[in-house]
């Protein structure tokens, strides 16, 4: 689908909508009895995301929303508490001229042309409310969506919808240019890598050029690990698989890694917080130097100790400081 930066109406997948309310109940609801919400953008990118915002019928101004006005009378408004980053794969522009009720259409209309008119003044508040929203996140965080977990959840949905593509044998230049950035950032397949560092695009070979020679500094996490597994041997009276005295001698096995899975999957049920796919395909156990399982492990356990779901944002954050060989 063609798209330009220019302010418009689009409809978004409902299985996405779906996935990302799993994680933050926040996310508007879009299916309703009498039509589908509709989303207008892109109001801003950022992190390689771009960022819709539903169009609601709420015509009372708040802070944190930008009223749409037709003749002179608010009919709606522009909800920035619950804006959210969307893949391209899963937008279409809205064709307005499929909506059967012509006074609906109508007022689309009007509202469409108000909000292509005001475009720079809806994506100026689209930022302004982002940014104070992250410097403010312990006090204003429990009215807005929480924008970089929704934002690690939609790189994560486009890096999983690339490799199901790919393993159904679609080829990796036939990707778009989101597909391959996220997969640039996030894979440790070298024959990926190879290939993506030989795109067309200059963004996609430098950043898989980068991810392909990033190496991790083991010393740095020396202190980490070892204070933190001091911690992980009290934490919740939890019963590892992975007993942190193992790390002793230093050395480490195949087999201390499987166990160190093991953990992850438990804690995995006990929590709720761990996205165990992600990290077990990051992870494979079969293609990581002991080193790496002692750097992975102590990260894990010394950032779950204290918040099991930052521990787990945490994680994500790491992931491509680790290097497979």
């Amino acid at each position: 689908m063609k798209r330009n930066n220019k302010i418009g109406f689009y409809d978004v997948n409902i299985d996405y909508i779906e996935y990302l309310k799993q994680f933050d109940p926040k996310v508007p609801n879009i299916v309703y009895d009498s039509h589908q919400k509709f989303l207008c953008g892109v109001i801003f990118k950022i992190n390689g995301m771009k960022y819709y915002v539903p169009v609601s019928s709420f015509n009372r101004e708040v802070q944190s929303n930008y009223l749409i006005q037709v003749g002179g009378f608010p009919v709606g408004s522009l909800r920035f508490s619950f804006m959210f980053p969307v893949p391209d794969s899963e937008i279409e522009l809205k064709r307005l001229w499929r909506e059967q009720d012509n006074d609906y259409r109508f007022l689309m209309s009007k509202e469409l042309n108000f909000c292509v008119e005001h475009s720079e003044a809806i994506q100026a508040k689209a930022r302004s409310v982002y940014f104070t929203v992250q410097r403010n996140r312990a006090k204003l965080g429990h009215y807005f969506c929480d924008f970089k977990k929704l934002e690690r959840k939609c790189k994560e949905w486009i890096y999983r919808e690339a490799i199901k593509k790919l393993n159904d044998g679609l080829s990796i230049d036939a990707l778009s240019f989101q597909e391959k950035m996220t997969l640039a950032q996030g894979t440790t397949n070298q024959e990926y890598l190879e290939i993506l560092s030989q795109d067309k695009e200059e963004a996609v070979r430098r950043t898989a050029e980068k991810q392909k020679h990033k190496k991790i500094d083991i010393s740095k996490f020396g202190k980490i690990i070892k204070d933190m597994y001091e911690i992980a041997k009290n934490s919740d009276n939890y019963t590892w698989f992975l007993e942190p005295e193992q790390f002793e001698d230093g050395t480490y096995t195949h087999q201390d890694y499987k166990d160190l899975i093991r953990d992850v999957e438990m804690l995995h049920d006990r929590y709720g917080v761990l996205d165990i796919d992600t990290i077990i395909e990051v992870s494979d156990y079969e293609n990581n130097t002991c080193d790496t399982v002692a750097t992975f492990y102590g990260a894990f356990y010394s950032l779950f100790a204290d918040d099991p779901e930052q521990a787990c944002m945490e994680i994500r954050e790491r992931e491509t400081e680790f290097e497979y060989e």
